[in-house]
């Protein structure tokens, strides 16, 4: 027995969660903006994989910042 490529689809998130779905879209906006920024880092540098010192080069580059606890 074939199942319809339509039955198989995940389900759709309910209307009444327009808070989350906000966080989901700048969430992917981020995401997008830091795969661009390695893509973009690896292309340059001729390098396949980069070191986690080069990743946070990269987030740095991007505007990121560590935020220190105070004791």
């Amino acid at each position: 027995m074939r199942v319809s490529r339509k039955s198989r689809a995940k389900p759709t998130q309910p209307d009444d969660d327009e808070e989350q779905s906000a966080q989901d879209d700048g969430q992917s906006a981020e995401v997008l903006e830091f795969v661009t920024a390695i893509d973009e880092f690896k292309r340059k540098n001729q390098k396949p994989f980069p070191s986690w010192s080069e990743v946070l080069g990269v987030l740095r580059s991007l505007g990121w910042r560590r935020e220190r606890k105070s004791a």
